[in-house]
């Protein structure tokens, strides 16, 4: 009996759990993959309330037919929407997200991603990027945090 009051207990924790709905997933998704496309779309969820900013670290992590928003972003090299992603919208380097290889911080994935890729620009921009965020003249973030 316990184990069934418990289980029933987390259901809706288990239906919190998801971002959005699949369309709005979707038009993130494909935001972005174009140039300054999640600033806008973002915005315009968070402006409906369909999205809140707390969400920013799932954002990363959310699912665009099969690889994350995150790996999109990065595979993608949109410098722009990823900076947004992480500096607009307050996502700090250390933050843990879950990947294919594990449960890590943003930073050491981007690591991981500049050692790793296949592709070496994407290598590059993965590297350039861990190093950017973890400057308090690029991310003002740090700035704030460091107060």
């Amino acid at each position: 009996m316990r184990r069934v009051f418990f289980v029933v207990l987390l259901l809706p924790l288990a239906a919190a759990a998801e971002l959005v709905d699949k369309n709005t997933d979707r038009q993130l998704c494909q935001a972005a993959q174009l140039d300054s496309g999640l600033p806008a779309t973002v915005n315009t969820l968070l402006q409906e309330e369909r999205m809140e900013f707390a969400d920013a670290p799932r954002l990363l992590e959310m699912d665009c037919n099969g690889r994350t928003l995150l790996r999109t972003l990065v595979d993608e090299r949109q410098a722009e929407n990823l900076e947004y992603a992480v500096i607009d919208l307050g996502v700090s380097p250390d933050t843990r997200i879950d990947t294919q290889v594990g449960t890590m911080t943003l930073s050491a994935w981007l690591k991981h991603q500049g050692q790793e890729h296949d592709n070496p620009r994407v290598r590059e921009f993965a590297r350039t990027y861990r190093d950017r965020f973890r400057d308090a003249s690029f991310n003002p973030n740090l700035l704030v945090s460091a107060q």
